[in-house]
């Protein structure tokens, strides 16, 4: 009786100790469950909001409706931009106005989606705009991203040099892998102090104060192309004119970048000079494909402020070897008196230290602008069988598009489409919450 007992007790223990694990498994098994649900809610499936197309195969034919249709939203208005010239003497000019923040404009490519105007300021120019006002595109909504684009002002350099690619007085603005092309004044930063902008392997090409405004402005892996002066000229050219608030304690800031050019720069061309307020400009670890004068920097002509800091650390040749600083300017004119004022040229490690990204544009919002530059992964396993194009789930996609023939032809959220169309060259592209391209994995075909 007492073993019968006993095996009872037994089997009872048993069979508490595999409910329980059971129990501990389904536990796990659920919270797991929970998690992917929770990660799949972090990021919302989505097209873009607005498509445009010179061919007529979008929501719209011009940037402008694009942006007049743009409402904000908390993860971004999107708008992608296929392949073409949009031709804003033609079309009208762009201009993002500043109630409409989170927009971020995207293009196919940053070569084939060309932006172009040609609005002149300056003496001889006709209609005669002002150098604020000649731009080819504007920017007044902050939080802007754009990725893939070439923004162009065509003016014609021998008549009137002076013409603004882009305008940005906005707060919160990222432009990645954007080419700006231009002469003197190519792209015009901030009208304020406060505004905090950044550039992400980004060509901006020029001859006279390129580079020039006012805000807080990193510039990150930049090419910066000196273009030859009009009329044959072999005068030097300047890269910027800041106009940095008096408060300010970062102005423009170029980390990684590439300066090159014309051989007939070489040794001529100045880093920058002070436009207004206390500018501050700061070069770290350039390479100088084309060496600036031994100067290094400049003086505006009349009633030029005193910079606040115009200075170098780690500058390297073509060969990497490092560049001579001995003979740059510390020394500034005021052309309305006699009176010579000193600047700092020269940065230590401990003070190129502190131009990291996020002491310079966090800010009190704790702003970090990579969040929108990280693409997510290319698709992989792309197939093409019969005519039903598949690839796998990507992490963190929205999207994807389906490029045939170098063509953005269909964008959407599922892991297949069908196309009605026979072609040896279709990719396909993942795209981010903010609508940043992944790189393009080509079709395997079955």
């Amino acid at each position: 009786m007492i073993k019968h007992k006993l095996r009872i007790l037994i089997l009872l223990i048993i069979l508490l100790f595999v409910n329980s694990k059971s129990s501990l498994i389904n536990a796990k098994d659920h919270d797991k469950t929970q998690s992917h649900q929770q990660n799949n809610e972090e990021v919302k499936l989505r097209l873009f909001d607005y498509v445009v197309a010179k061919d007529g195969s979008g929501d719209g034919t011009t940037i402008q409706s694009a942006f007049d249709a743009a409402i904000e939203k908390e993860n971004s208005y999107l708008i992608f931009v296929k392949n073409g010239i949009y031709d804003f003497d033609i079309d009208g000019y762009a201009s993002l106005e500043s109630a409409k923040r989170n927009v971020s404009l995207i293009g196919q490519s940053k070569t084939d989606v060309v932006l172009r105007g040609s609005r002149k300021a300056g003496s001889g120019a006709s209609p005669d705009f002002r150098t604020s006002l000649c731009q080819t595109l504007a920017i007044f909504g902050d939080n802007f991203y754009c990725e893939n684009i070439t923004i162009e002002n065509r003016v014609n350099a021998n008549i009137a040099p002076l013409g603004v690619a882009l305008k940005v007085y906005a707060d919160k603005a990222i432009f990645k892998n954007v080419r700006l092309l231009g002469y003197q004044d190519t792209h015009l930063t901030s009208n304020k102090g406060n505004h905090r902008q950044y550039y992400l392997d980004c060509e901006i090409h020029g001859t006279v104060d390129f580079i020039f405004g006012n805000g807080i402005c990193y510039f990150d892996k930049n090419l910066l192309y000196l273009e030859p002066r009009p009329n044959g000229s072999n005068s030097g050219n300047c890269i910027t004119a800041a106009a940095t608030s008096d408060e300010n304690s970062f102005g423009y800031i170029f980390n990684n970048c590439i300066i090159d050019g014309p051989d007939s720069q070489n040794g001529k061309y100045r880093l920058g000079r002070p436009w207004k307020n206390s500018p501050r400009v700061v070069y770290l670890n350039t390479i100088m494909k084309i060496e600036p004068a031994s100067i290094g920097w400049g003086d505006m002509p009349k009633n030029a402020p005193t910079p606040k800091l115009m200075a170098e650390y780690n500058s390297r040749n073509k060969h990497n070897d490092t560049v001579d600083l001995s003979g740059r300017k510390i020394s500034y004119l005021r052309s309305d008196c006699e009176d010579w004022r000193v600047a700092k040229n020269i940065l230590c490690c401990q003070d190129a230290a502190d131009y990291n990204i996020e002491n310079v544009l966090a800010g009190k919002d704790g702003w970090n602008p990579r969040i929108k530059t990280t693409s997510v992964s290319a698709p992989k396993n792309v197939s093409y069988d019969g005519n039903i194009v598949s690839w796998d789930r990507v992490d963190d996609a929205i999207c994807y598009w389906i490029f045939i023939d170098n063509v953005a032809m269909f964008q959407t959220c599922d892991l297949t489409y069908t196309i009605s169309v026979s072609s040896e060259n279709i990719k396909v592209a993942s795209v981010s919450r903010y609508g940043a391209l992944s790189p393009h994995s080509s079709v395997l075909k079955n």
